[in-house]
């Protein structure tokens, strides 16, 4: 491998890395959309740290840490499916059947 290649490669292997490019990217495209996106853009990164077990070159509690943060960034978005799931099922539970 040359050394442009390697270099290149450790910073594609970095978490730290891919988040901060998905964050940059995601606030971009939201910021041309009205819409909210929940910041749903960074899940796939999140999990990616959460599910890596190494984390290379961190103690045992940062690495604790760094997954707590992950994990609790994804609470939000993952609080209001659920609870407009509840409300659509409660809805449905009420329904009645149309007299034809």
């Amino acid at each position: 491998m040359q050394p442009g290649t390697a270099s290149v490669a450790r910073l594609l292997d970095n978490h730290a890395a891919w988040l901060a490019v998905t964050v940059v990217v995601g606030v971009l495209y939201e910021s041309q959309n009205w819409g909210s996106q929940d910041m749903i853009f960074v899940w796939p990164v999140l999990l990616a740290v959460i599910a890596d077990i190494r984390l290379p070159g961190l103690a045992p509690n940062r690495q604790f840490v760094i997954r707590l943060l992950a994990f609790a960034a994804i609470i939000p978005a993952t609080l209001i499916i659920g609870e407009r799931s509840v409300r659509a099922w409660a809805g449905v539970m009420r329904n009645q059947p149309l007299e034809h």
